[in-house]
């Protein structure tokens, strides 16, 4: 195996640690950057309706949870979903984190 080769894997695996460049950079792309959603949080799970197409997730089928200070970000069946501090309450914010730590 040639070094380049191995400084590639090295890349990928640390890529997958630190997902949120990689999010960044092909949510514009996506097709849905720009465009309302709602979304409804409960202790099962999530869902998001908007004009196009609407998801039903449970925290059971979330592949990666996490946060930063600015979103959320969870992703399952096939999608990403970030949604933004900015338009949630604190008391949203501590809801959201409950649900998503206990599954």
């Amino acid at each position: 195996m040639s070094v380049s080769t191995g400084v590639w894997f090295v890349y990928c695996g640390i890529a997958n640690l630190f997902p949120t460049r990689h999010y960044r950079r092909y949510y514009p792309q996506s097709g849905l950057a720009g465009k309302k959603y709602h979304a409804e949080l409960d202790e099962n799970g999530f869902s998001v309706s908007g004009d196009a197409c609407s998801w039903r997730v449970l925290w059971t089928e979330a592949l990666l949870k996490g946060e930063d200070k600015h979103v959320f970000i969870f992703s399952g069946k096939g999608s990403i979903f970030i949604f933004g501090k900015k338009y949630l309450t604190d008391e949203q914010q501590k809801a959201t984190r409950q649900f998503a730590a206990v599954h």
